[in-house]
């Protein structure tokens, strides 16, 4: 089903990189004529193709986007209320064994970058297949960083592998890691296609992707110019566009499902098109999961012991339930008196959020539970947090399909999406020239998917609203408030993220804590953020 594995199947090369250690004295002088090490490991072409994907394996692992990176993001999501309280109060420590562990599995993935750009000019293979993984390791080194740098704000620009444990690292500041972000992307460009050809590749890095997370690095910065560039360059000229419903007579099924299959780990059917759910036409960068069940792998482990995430088990109205939309979100979906399809509401709030006597399931006849079941407050959702809504996005059809559910979610996780590119290039358009043509085409193609009104002018109070609809659970809000925070090239703040964030302090909560273990491994030279 999925054709890019980032997992545990994989495991031959972190085998081949283990020492096998002795069991008592005489075993110590012993040599294993047949192990396999990091002097002898890094030879041929089937050992870099293990290690490439060896790189790819973290963007899945529990620590980033195997439960961690949602688990952080959605608690400082105003648009969401986390069970954990402490979370919702943004209160953490420099101790917190989730923080560390987002710190350092994005860490593991630059060292396996790194270990394997040192070692690939020396691995004999044809110069094409070679250029493809600089242009991969490339990308993924600065996908890496770019979230070090963002959530991180100052660690330490690592470019090499060491074996040396002594070494220690200073901070780097934040505008040098993005430096290094974007010689990284912009190496990937003119290395990578814009499609892979074989279902076996699918999932991989792609010229788009890399032009996508330019583009972001930049508007990041309010680098406006550079950031609009690039973004046009994957509109106009890349393979990507919106899943759409059909020219004429779409009902309002099509009008829901043309966005929620960007959500959904199984394509989904209306009267008239079925819709790609996974790495379709609208997903620039997708982290690929199944639900290949083992019977040795633990559901604990996303991306080394199993192939699924824990998203359904800590977000799904099957799971934990841990968070849920509010009140104040499902307002946000504009009322409509002449959509095209007769809806009453923008489709996307019915594709984001289940509300009062939303069908929950239509696909597992033998879940009673679930199938056909009216999503109720108290059964399905925790009272404890509710507002009267539960998550839908990411969690439609409900995970229900194998032995481990709701563990081993096989629901890719969009990290980028061209809905996400569009509303980017508009907003780069707005500061560059708020009277642009081409941003507000860029933000009404946006809405049109949806069948709601084009707007007649860009406006930041159009593209805040936009973001906070199209995005909504995509653990976005929170980076988009902070930069937000930022005084523009007028001086303008779009929004204050202490209004909306609780315990926001400015000037300390833009960035979470860098592990104190870290720093104390560190000894001194590398230093805490501000305020922590």
């Amino acid at each position: 089903m999925k054709t890019l594995q980032y997992s545990f199947a994989k495991a031959r090369l972190i085998l081949a990189l283990l020492v096998l250690a002795g069991c008592g004295e005489d075993y110590l002088y012993l040599e294993n004529k047949n192990a396999v090490t990091t002097g002898n490991f890094y030879r041929t072409e089937r050992d870099a193709s293990d290690a490439l994907i060896a790189a790819y394996s973290p963007l899945g692992w529990r620590g980033f986007n195997g439960n961690t990176f949602q688990f952080l993001f959605y608690s400082l999501d105003d648009r969401l209320i986390h069970e954990n309280a402490q979370y919702e109060l943004y209160i953490f420590k420099a101790d917190d064994g989730r923080v560390g562990s987002l710190y350092y599995d994005l860490f593991k993935g630059v060292y396996r970058c790194n270990i394997l750009l040192q070692h690939l000019p020396d691995i004999p293979m044809a110069e094409e297949t070679k250029k493809l993984y600089y242009g991969q390791l490339h990308f993924l080194r600065g996908f890496y960083y770019f979230y070090l740098a963002s959530i991180f704000n100052a660690p330490p620009l690592v470019t090499y592998a060491t074996e040396d444990p002594n070494i220690k690292y200073a901070n780097t500041p934040q505008h040098q890691i993005y430096d290094f972000v974007e010689n990284e992307l912009r190496s990937a460009i003119d290395e990578l296609p814009w499609l892979w050809t074989k279902p076996e590749d699918i999932g991989r890095a792609t010229r788009g992707a890399a032009l996508a997370m330019l583009g972001k690095t930049y508007l990041y910065q309010q680098v406006w110019d550079s950031a609009s560039y690039y973004l046009k360059i994957l509109i106009d000229q890349g393979p990507h566009d919106l899943m759409m419903p059909p020219e004429s007579n779409a009902d309002s099924v099509d009008y829901v499902y043309a966005y929620l299959c960007n959500f959904s780990p199984f394509d989904l059917k209306s009267s008239q098109k079925t819709y790609k759910a996974e790495n379709n036409k609208e997903s620039v960068f997708s982290v690929q999961f199944n639900d290949g069940f083992t019977t040795w792998g633990h559901y604990w482990n996303p991306g080394w012991q199993n192939d699924g995430s824990l998203f359904s088990a800590y977000f799904g109205i099957n799971g934990w339930r841990n968070v849920v939309p509010t009140k104040k979100m499902a307002e946000q979906y504009e009322s409509v008196t002449n959509h095209p399809a007769g809806l009453k509401k923008d489709p996307r709030f019915y594709a984001s959020i289940f509300f009062p006597g939303d069908i929950i399931d239509q696909w597992y006849p033998n879940k009673p539970d679930y199938y056909l079941v009216p999503f109720k407050i108290g059964i399905h959702n925790l009272t404890a947090i509710s507002q009267g809504y539960g998550l839908k996005k990411y969690c439609y059809p409900v995970h229900l399909a194998n032995p481990a559910a709701p563990f081993q979610d096989p629901n890719n996780w969009r990290s980028l999406r061209f809905s996400d590119v569009l509303l980017m290039f508009a907003e780069a358009e707005y500061h560059r020239n708020p009277s642009s043509p081409e941003g507000l085409a860029a933000l009404n193609r946006v809405r049109a998917r949806a069948g709601m009104p084009a707007l007649s002018a860009l406006t930041k109070e159009a593209i805040i609203h936009e973001r906070d609809v199209e995005l909504a659970f995509e653990c976005l809000r929170f980076f988009d408030l902070v930069r937000w925070g930022k005084p523009d090239e007028k001086n303008v703040i779009w929004a204050k993220p202490e209004d909306y964030i609780t315990n926001f302090v400015p000037g300390r909560s833009e960035f979470l804590p860098i592990p104190i273990s870290e720093i104390n491994v560190m000894e001194g030279m590398l230093k805490q953020n501000p305020g922590w």
